[in-house]
């Protein structure tokens, strides 16, 4: 094997396991981000009887908020790797990967595929935003009603 087949054998190795180590991170994020959407929905539908109306329902809707917004962003990102790998897989479809052409054309179609990436990264912030105001203020007003009336249940 000459130095340049190493260097290329090595290059998708370290991609490979780069792919497998974000891959795993991501489900890692949305296991724990899912386990706290059915915890907190677990914990209301356990007090909702005991709790205001007010509260029942103003926690289940800020909850419901920061949830739309994380499947939203979900989505997204669904569609912006679609559209990132559009002209890469439209290039290998049409193109012979030994044309001397090829890097370059590769190179520029990773390019604007990366573009279309970073256009939909830019509703990353507002969705994230949304998700976590939503998940901390519809958290905190369970939190806080039930607390209240575990404190009144037990002095009264």
């Amino acid at each position: 094997m000459n130095q340049d087949d190493e260097i290329s054998r090595r290059l998708r190795v370290i991609m490979e396991e780069s792919r497998t180590a974000f891959d795993r991170a991501a489900q890692y994020d949305n296991t724990i981000i899912g386990a706290g959407y059915v915890g907190f929905f677990a914990l209301w539908a356990g007090i909702v009887r005991d709790i205001p109306r007010w509260a029942a329902a103003g926690s289940a809707a800020l909850i419901g908020i920061s949830l739309i917004a994380y499947v939203i962003w979900i989505i997204l990102q669904m569609l912006g790797r679609h559209w990132a790998s559009v002209g890469t897989n439209k290039l290998l479809e049409e193109t012979n990967i030994f044309a001397e052409d090829f890097p370059g054309r590769w190179e520029q179609a990773s390019s604007e595929g990366h573009a279309r990436l970073v256009k939909t990264m830019r509703l990353w912030y507002p969705c994230f935003l949304a998700s976590l105001i939503g998940g901390i203020l519809g958290g905190g007003l369970l939190a806080i009603v039930a607390a209240a009336v575990a404190i009144r249940d037990l002095l009264g």
